[in-house]
């Protein structure tokens, strides 16, 4: 039997969601040549990330997280972490500062900047 922790607030606002399995995609290399007006996208297997329901849903706190945290600091959402970053937390769901560095995107500032936050938040009791 799998035994549910309480959920935060935060984490709260979105159990009620639809679950469906989301495929994502980042384009590796857009390339465009002036001799054509057609940009060619070319995306390795490797950059198609599917996501769980599950992993969907911690996906979409940690951008519900990441939008009031750039309101907050006053900076685009990228800057404070891209959504491969949020993908790959999503997936890995690190409980412990020590884990965070596993993340694509995590650099030790980022983990001194968020990942208290980022624990004790969004991805607490995931």
């Amino acid at each position: 039997a799998h035994h549910e922790a309480p959920h935060t607030e935060f984490q709260r606002r979105f159990l009620d969601a639809p679950l469906e399995p989301v495929i994502t995609r980042t384009v590796a290399n857009l390339t465009s040549t002036r001799s054509t007006k057609r940009k060619k996208s070319a995306t390795r297997a490797a950059d198609v990330v599917i996501l769980t329901p599950d992993e969907n849903r911690v996906f979409e706190i940690l951008r519900m997280w990441r939008k009031e945290k750039a309101k907050e600091l006053d900076v685009p959402a990228f800057v404070v972490f891209s959504d491969r970053t949020l993908r790959h937390l999503a997936q890995l769901r690190p409980t412990r500062k020590e884990e965070l560095i596993e993340v694509y995107g995590m650099g030790n500032a980022k983990i001194e900047r968020f990942g208290p936050e980022l624990l004790a938040g969004p991805l607490a009791d995931c």
